[in-house]
């Protein structure tokens, strides 16, 4: 079994999974407790659980958050951020919220959510592959 390591809290051990499931500019994600990975986040790696309920990362690799969302591309939201506006398309349905991600510029994006549903009024993380126009 693999997963996909997004971020990782070094204070509370916790990281943020995601489970694969992609939809309308949302990727599903969910927080695990986890040992400190050898290598900082996003990162692949194999998991192995033991009798007792505690987690190993295996062969863990390093990653891109462009990778992820060119994983995800029917899925990702293509637009823009700009002061701090997130405004774009996902799935032919136009998307407007406030961002909270230090970035500003063209976008092909995924946010991280707990459930996948109704797109949310504010993101705080993102998942960015930044367009180069020229």
């Amino acid at each position: 079994m693999s997963m996909i390591l997004i971020d990782y809290d070094p204070r509370t051990g916790v990281g943020l999974a995601a489970t694969g499931k992609a939809a309308c500019g949302q990727i599903e994600v969910r927080p695990i407790k986890i040992p400190p990975p050898p290598i900082s986040p996003p990162l692949r790696a194999g998991i192995l659980r033991s009798p007792n309920g505690g987690l190993a990362l295996i062969s863990p690799a390093p990653t891109s958050e462009a990778d992820l969302v060119l994983e995800n591309i029917d899925y990702a939201i293509e637009g823009e951020i700009r002061r701090g506006i997130l405004t774009g398309v996902a799935c032919g349905r136009k998307i407007k919220a406030k961002s909270y991600v230090p970035y500003e510029g063209p976008l092909l994006g995924l946010v991280p959510v707990k459930r996948l549903g109704d797109f949310p009024r504010a993101v705080f993380r993102m998942l960015i592959y930044r367009l180069a126009l020229p």
